[in-house]
This record gives C-alpha cells, structure tokens and sequence, in this order.
C-alpha cells in the first residue's frame, strides 16, 4: 500500500521506522512534518517532502492518506483529502478541533469516504485478554474496573493537560471498546497551575455498563503504558500492556485498514472516535461545574442538524411574533389607518409562514446513514 503523510506529530517517528521494514507498504510523499521526522526519511529512496498540504493533491500514485497532527493545517487538509474520496487512516490528537471532526463526519457521508481512527491499543495482545475476561463475565458480572494509565514523565509528580487529553482520548475509546457505552462521566482534579495536574480521576458509568475508574500516574520509562483491573465473582484479574513492540501493533492497524477498504466500510469507526472526543470534554465540563455531566450522544447527519437549526430558528421565532403581537396591539390604540395594521399583521405573520415552508427542507435532507443508524451499546465484536 503506497501512503503520503500528513502532519508534525511524533507517532510519525515510530511509524517510519515500521515503513522501513514493511515489504507491502512504503511512503510516497509528506506534508507539513517537524524538522526531526523528515530526518528519518533521508535513507528512503522514492519519497518526495512538500512544504505544504495542497502539494500532496499532485500525489497520483497515493492509496492511502495518514494524518497525525492537531493544528489547523493539517486539518484544512485532512477535510480537502476527505472530498477527494481517498481513504484516510486518522491519528486522534487533543488539539484537533471538534467542528472539524464533525465536518469530517458529514463529509464521509456525502462522499461515501473511509476515515480510521487509528487507536493502537485496540490492538494489544493484553486487550485481547481482557475481551475474552469480559464475554465470559456476561455471565459472572463485574463488579469494578480500574485503569491505571502510567506515563513517562519529565517532572514526577505533574501531568501536562496536554497529556492528560492525549491519553484521556485514547483510554476513553479502549474503555469503550472493551465494556460498552458509557454516558456519564465525573471528573476530578488537583492542579497546582494553569497548565499541569498533580493528580486527576474521571470515573465513567451509566446504564447497564459497569463504572469504570481512570486515573493517569508518572511512571518510569520502561513501565510507561496502562493496567486494567477487573473484579469480577472469580477475584481479581490484572492486565499490563507497554507497547515496546510497536512494529506489530502496526502490522494488525494496517490489516484492519486493509480489510476496511476491501469492505468499503469502517464499522462505525469515526462514531467511535467522536464518542470519545465527547468524554474527553465532557471531563472537562465536569470540572468547571463540579459534578457528572451525562452525555448525549447523537447521530451527525444533514438530517438531524437540520432540525437542530430549525428548532433553534423556531423558538427564537415565536418568542419575537409575541413580542410583535403585543406590539401591534398598543398600535392599535393609537387610531392608526385601518391598511397600516393589515400590513403589520401580515408582517408579523408571513415570517412564520416561511418557516412553516422550510420545513419541507427535511424530505430532501439525508438521514444518518445506516452504518450510523447500527447499535453501539453493545460491546463490539
């Protein structure tokens, strides 16, 4: 598979190095990448290093676009790519903005395009494990689950709120991926400053699902990765996963990129990936109003943001024709011309007749299209 890079983030790196010693998969171009990663590149023959992301579009030879980056170029040139129809392997990063994230949405439903999300974790032996522990519990429930992120940090006792979204937003789709929906979520914090945490713990329930508590800790470098504990009527279960062996968590990535472009279908992957950008700032939310914010989530689609726009347009509309009633009624008083007051009343109330005709609109507006329309409150398969 021939693939153009797109980005400045460092999992860039560590997936060069894969390209290196990948026989069925090679770099033909990059886009936008930090000063350290093109350096990897020097020793590989064929590939071609633009400035900007609108030279990438001349790439012909392009199968497969992989982004990773949070600033607002690389995502003008992810949402370009997306209209062009060629499949995009998307690397979740906290700085992304949400608008884009949901403008991808409709795009992929308008040009039938395949985005992944690539969450590697997805893909760990340990995970694997866990799933199992997890279908076998449907029987013996569980009763709690602990997910410890670790992390390799430069001070020891801070985290960067950077790294506390970056891993939030990773953990919170493994977390989902493994138990189910989660449609609560509280968080609580302890920060000695505006941009670190001493110490941070978001708890994520609702429904059916069992709660889960995480919480993110420094760690030495060689024990940086996550440990799940699950307690179920059996005792306790411990799972630890480091990822050292990069090289075949991308091997499985790139046979599930593979098999979804083969199959012309993602399986909900993108939903997945809004869902747990939604945690991430429903953490958030929970800080700034100290409590558990509870979670809507909701199908993007031409469909359901045009009734979201009409209620809005509606409420506001009926709110202004009673103030403008009230209005025409103390004119009334004043002995005005009797065609003064016809033209006030149809001023008043044509408004709403052209409201009531775009409600048409909706016949012609796509619905969530039936991918969307799939049940995720099960555990995937």
């Amino acid at each position: 598979m021939r693939c153009s890079l797109l980005g400045d983030d460092t999992v860039f790196e560590s997936l060069i190095s894969f390209f290196a010693q990948a026989d069925s998969h090679s770099i033909t171009s990059t886009a936008l990448m930090r000063e350290s990663t093109r350096k990897q590149l020097k020793d590989m023959r064929g590939v071609v290093v633009y400035n900007h992301w609108e030279d990438l579009l001349q790439d012909g030879e392009m199968d497969l676009l992989i982004v990773a980056g949070g600033n607002g170029d690389v995502m003008e040139g992810a949402k370009k790519f997306a209209t062009t129809g060629i499949p995009i392997l998307f690397f979740p990063h906290p700085q992304q903005d949400g608008a884009a994230i949901y403008e991808l949405n409709l795009i992929q439903d308008e040009q039938e395009t395949i985005l992944i999300p690539a969450f590697l974790d997805r893909f760990d032996q340990e995970v694997e494990q866990i799933r199992n522990i997890v279908s076998v519990s449907k029987t013996k429930q569980l009763e709690d689950v602990q997910f410890d992120r670790l992390v390799d940090l430069e001070t020891e006792s801070r985290v960067s709120r950077e790294d506390f979204d970056r891993f939030l937003l990773n953990d919170a789709d493994l977390v989902r991926f493994l138990f189910g929906e989660y449609n609560e979520v509280t968080c609580l914090e302890t920060s000695p400053d505006a941009s670190s945490l001493s110490k941070a713990i978001v708890t994520l329930g609702g429904g059916r699902v069992t709660t889960v508590t995480w919480t993110i800790k420094p760690a030495q470098k060689e024990a940086a990765g996550f440990k799940i504990a699950i307690r179920n009527e059996d005792g306790r279960h411990e799972y630890y996963a480091n990822h050292r062996n990069r090289h075949s968590l991308f091997l499985k990535l790139f046979t599930e990129v593979n098999h979804a472009i083969e199959q012309g279908d993602d399986h909900n992957a993108w939903n997945s990936f809004i869902k747990a950008s939604e945690i991430v700032q429903g953490a958030h939310r929970s800080v700034r109003r100290r409590r558990t914010i509870d979670l809507h989530f909701e199908t993007t689609s031409e469909r359901s943001q045009f009734k979201t726009q009409m209620t809005a347009i509606g409420c506001s509309l009926l709110s202004l024709t009673l103030f403008a009633l009230i209005g025409s009624l103390m004119i009334g008083y004043l002995n005005v011309p009797r065609w003064v007051m016809k033209v006030l009343q149809i001023g008043i109330f044509m408004p709403l007749v052209f409201f009531l005709l775009l409600q048409l609109f909706l016949f012609i507006s796509k619905p969530a299209s039936h991918r969307e329309e799939i049940d995720e409150s099960q555990i995937p398969s």
